[in-house]
């Protein structure tokens, strides 16, 4: 089989393994699924093996498949990125496919973005804001910025970039009518507006003089998993909310929000860029990374504050 046939074969695979069927892979590809089929059987009957289960519904991969499809979109990829530097010539050009969290990407991401774009005119970028955690090789995406309270370990390759600080805040309304907290334990007779994706109320870490404390808030009436919504429940004088110090700025200096417990600081968030270990990074991915981070530091502490 000569070499280009053998990276068509190659891209045939992938694209059955990422379709699920022949008829599908056909279309991403553009042929017919006769063709498809075919060369699907000349490569598996080329290695000697089954690389696909054909069921009536769907196709699937037999072990030797899984394998050889982490080789081969090894392979691709490192076509593509062999061509793609060549073609850029270490100018940063092309399109940048970015994912991350929704209120970050709005709040934060977005007013980078146009300074990024004006420094590289050759660039696109596509952006995909959700709070999903997404899969960089199905979704064709080139660098994911994730918020996690802690670093997991992981096959990507992660660039650290700062922490994400948290605040205790309530609206002066609130205050005047419940009382301001002076210590930690004061919180339990307060509602206190928790992000929360369970019926179980997480304990609260609060930090200062690098020690933690946890408290455990009272069941607060309003429970809710939406950022934005504790925000606005905050500015309606519902309780004390723990939010990302971003989304309130505006608010904390304008006085509609107050600190609450101010020595103390809610256990913060880590800003992290993954992406793809590359045998070569393109230069279009690589000045994104570079930005990004340059912005981070600017923005956010290397470090937890104490």
């Amino acid at each position: 089989m000569a070499s280009r046939d053998r990276f068509e074969a190659l891209r045939t695979f992938v694209e059955v393994a990422r379709a699920g069927s022949i008829a599908g892979a056909a279309r991403a590809l553009r042929r017919v699924p006769s063709a498809v089929s075919r060369e699907l059987a000349a490569l598996e009957e080329r290695l000697g093996t089954e690389l696909v289960q054909r069921t009536t519904r769907r196709l699937q991969l037999t072990a030797a498949g899984e394998r050889y499809l982490g080789h081969a979109r090894g392979i691709l990829e490192a076509l593509d990125e062999a061509e793609r530097d060549l073609a850029e010539q270490g100018v940063p050009r092309g399109t940048l496919r970015v994912s991350a969290p929704v209120l970050f990407g709005q709040h934060v991401l977005v007013p980078m973005m146009n300074e990024f774009l004006r420094a590289h005119p050759a660039v696109s970028l596509e952006l995909v804001l959700e709070d999903a955690m997404v899969d960089l090789v199905e979704g064709g995406v080139d660098v994911a910025l994730r918020i996690a309270p802690k670093l997991e370990p992981s096959a990507l390759v992660m660039r650290r970039l700062g922490m994400q600080p948290y605040v205790l805040c309530a609206s002066p309304g609130y205050l005047r009518e419940q009382g301001t907290p002076r210590r930690p334990r004061e919180l339990s007779g307060h509602e206190v507006l928790l992000p929360q994706r369970g019926p179980a109320a997480r304990p609260l870490e609060l930090r200062h003089g690098g020690r933690t404390q946890e408290v455990r808030p009272p069941k607060s009436r309003f429970r809710c998993n939406s950022l934005p919504a504790l925000h606005r429940a905050a500015l309606e004088g519902m309780g004390i909310a723990v939010l990302p110090e971003y989304l309130v700025a505006k608010e904390l200096a304008s006085g509609a929000l107050v600190r609450v417990l101010a020595p103390f600081r809610p256990a913060p968030r880590f800003v992290s860029a993954v992406y793809l270990r590359r045998t070569a990074m393109p230069a279009h991915v690589r000045a994104f990374l570079d930005f990004i981070a340059a912005k981070a530091s600017e923005r956010f502490p290397a470090t937890e504050e104490t």
